[in-house]
């Protein structure tokens, strides 16, 4: 299990230096605050899709 979760911490650093970088090259913002909140009830509810459908 160690070795999982070592896995998904670095998958996780390489996806925010990819977000940071593509942030820095666009100047935008990729996440704002209505695309978190799209996020936070995927997360509370999975059997959701991304875009609130089911």
């Amino acid at each position: 299990m160690d070795e999982h979760e070592s896995v998904a911490e670095r998958g996780g650093g390489v996806a925010r230096q990819a977000r940071l970088m593509l942030e820095a090259e666009t100047g935008k913002k990729l996440v704002s605050p209505q695309n978190a909140k799209q996020l936070r009830a995927l997360a509370q509810n999975p059997s959701k899709k991304a875009g609130g459908k089911a």
